[in-house]
């Protein structure tokens, strides 16, 4: 079961901020896009990337459904 895992929502604008200040060293930006390498690695309720996003474009999975919700609430870019 997955306990905590954060999200990228899609009004991510790739700054940056949040691969600075991640201690584990657990995001890069490759093809233009913001990825997680292992999410899996992220400790519990540990929010230091998201709250060094301006944009509030992090959010995390924690099992809610409001926690889905929270991550589908930022612009989409899919098209």
């Amino acid at each position: 079961m997955i306990d905590w895992y954060p999200i990228i929502k899609g009004n991510c604008n790739k700054c940056g901020e949040c691969i600075i200040e991640c201690p584990l060293e657990n995001m890069i930006i490759k093809n233009n896009q913001l990825i997680i390498i292992d999410g899996m690695r992220c400790p519990d309720n540990c929010n230091i990337c998201s709250e060094s996003c301006k944009l509030n474009a992090i959010s995390y999975y924690d099992g809610t459904e409001e926690s889905i919700l929270s991550a589908f609430s930022g612009d989409c870019h899919c098209h």
